[in-house]
């Protein structure tokens, strides 16, 4: 089951937990959380109302577990973010940054 809108986090809430009353459905799918919510992955989303039961829980886990694969991901690839400005052990580069030209220079 993808997840797309906030009908499609209602229908997956209650399978994991219970059916709502109908009072309680306008306030679920209207909750102001729920545009946060589906800016994530289908899978992400999954496994955060697995873990949290209430909506504003299940947007703090999801931001939670962005942060967390975002720095994964930098600690494993230290040229994700090639903007930096530190100096590389490459002259090449080094050169090209500051705007040197290459090969000798006369």
């Amino acid at each position: 089951m993808r997840i797309y809108r906030s009908r499609d986090v209602l229908q997956f809430w209650e399978e994991t937990y219970e059916v709502l009353k109908p009072l309680w459905r306008p306030l679920f799918l209207n909750h102001r959380a729920m545009k946060g919510i589906l800016k994530f992955e289908s899978d992400q989303i999954k496994v955060a109302i697995r873990r949290n039961k209430k909506l504003e829980n299940v947007l703090e886990d999801l931001i939670e577990q962005s942060i967390k694969k975002e720095d994964f991901s930098k600690r494993q690839n230290p040229f994700i973010n090639s903007v930096d400005t530190h100096k590389s052990t490459s002259k090449i580069e080094n050169r090209e940054r500051e705007g040197k030209r290459w090969g000798r220079t006369f």
